[in-house]
């Protein structure tokens, strides 16, 4: 993967996170986010990785 700054227009999900939400996902606590789009896209983006 790849990450760089850019525009969102166009992309078929976007997930947002505030810094604490990001935390509390990361580690299990919550599922939490907003995801504005394709959810099943960001539904199989989010279960490519195990949480800590």
């Amino acid at each position: 993967m790849t990450y760089a700054p850019g525009a969102l227009d166009g992309l078929p999900a976007v997930i947002e996170f505030d810094a604490g939400s990001m935390v509390l996902t990361t580690f299990g606590r919550s599922n939490a986010g907003t995801v504005r789009g394709d959810l099943a896209v960001a539904d199989r983006y989010l279960n490519l990785f195990f949480r800590i």
